[in-house]
């Protein structure tokens, strides 16, 4: 992604990328179907999309492909649970404190959300203005166009402002911790996002060593119940730190150690820890947990972290 490519996006505001009807369906539901959204006669969608995409039309009548949002109703759920692993297969995180300081189960109430089911795609750039090489005369996004062998993998973020520009520049902020715990675990409800057996390579792109190089396209994987795409593996996904949702022992930086610091070249101001969550195509089952923490440091500048949008209505 080039550097501020998000600057370039005030156009992307005419594309009408929300307002998918909600649907009712406990912690999370399914969308209204694709050609309910601009197709009065019924027909097919001329135009076809990639996985975690639905054709619709734009505010000038032209059939565009668009992410699917996933609707959840919010509500209260137990944040936190499940995080550690075994104590004998992982004693350090014991020994350190970390699992003392994270795995904290606590309730908290969260409102209602429409999520991204898949994670920025490079392709979405072209929404921006950023992308280079768009197929001449390509209808938005369609995969009746060549986008080449790189469009449809997740977008890397170098930090998490430049994800929260890039979402922002969509019409979308990131997710909150607590929006996105409640999404992965259903309301606290199980411990991956697709259910409580242990991850194998068929349910997300991790553990690079045994799984593979990562080069899955969003989408690849099964989604979680709700319709929700790689919310473990592929890239880790920056999120928002919100104050009410932390406690003394449920921190919003657990991780960070200021000594990191020393020696830092940048403004000192600069150096701080940011968020983020679900794993990446290099993590170990254990990091699949939908309560899973972990931190990235800011200055830290390597292809594992990306974004997913979310819309509040």
């Amino acid at each position: 992604m080039t550097a501020h490519a998000v600057e370039l996006s005030a156009a992307l505001l005419l594309c009408g990328c929300g307002g998918l009807a909600a649907v009712d369906g406990g912690y999370g539901g399914a969308v209204v179907d694709a050609g309910d959204a601009g197709d009065a006669g019924g027909a097919a969608p001329p135009i076809r999309c990639h996985t975690g995409f639905e054709a619709r039309q734009d505010e000038r009548g032209e059939w565009v492909c668009r992410v699917v949002e996933i609707y959840f109703e919010g509500g209260t759920f137990t944040m936190g649970q499940g995080y550690c692993w075994p104590p004998e297969e992982h004693a350090e995180e014991f020994a350190d404190g970390r699992c003392q300081l994270s795995d904290q189960p606590h309730e908290r109430t969260v409102g209602p959300f429409y999520l991204d089911a898949v994670e920025v795609a490079g392709s979405q750039l072209f929404e921006l203005g950023a992308w280079e090489g768009t197929p001449y005369g390509c209808a938005s996004l369609s995969l009746d166009c060549d986008w080449g062998n790189t469009a449809w993998l997740p977008e890397p973020a170098p930090s998490r402002d430049a994800a929260l520009e890039t979402c922002e520049a969509l019409g979308k902020t990131l997710p909150t911790e607590a929006q996105w715990e409640l999404a992965a675990s259903g309301g606290g409800q199980r411990t991956y996002p697709w259910g409580d057996h242990p991850p194998t390579c068929d349910d997300a792109e991790y553990d690079e060593a045994n799984c593979g190089p990562p080069d899955a396209e969003v989408g690849s994987h099964p989604p979680s119940p709700e319709g929700v795409y790689d919310l473990a593996g592929s890239v880790a996904e920056f999120v928002l730190h919100e104050p009410e949702h932390y406690t003394e022992s449920y921190p919003d930086t657990p991780f960070f150690d200021p000594k990191e610091c020393t020696g830092f070249e940048a403004p000192l101001s600069t150096c701080h820890p940011e968020m983020v969550r679900g794993g990446d195509f290099r993590s170990g089952a254990g990091e699949l947990r939908a309560a899973h923490r972990a931190m990235k440091p800011s200055w830290q500048r390597d292809p594992v972290a990306g974004a997913r949008c979310v819309r509040v209505p």
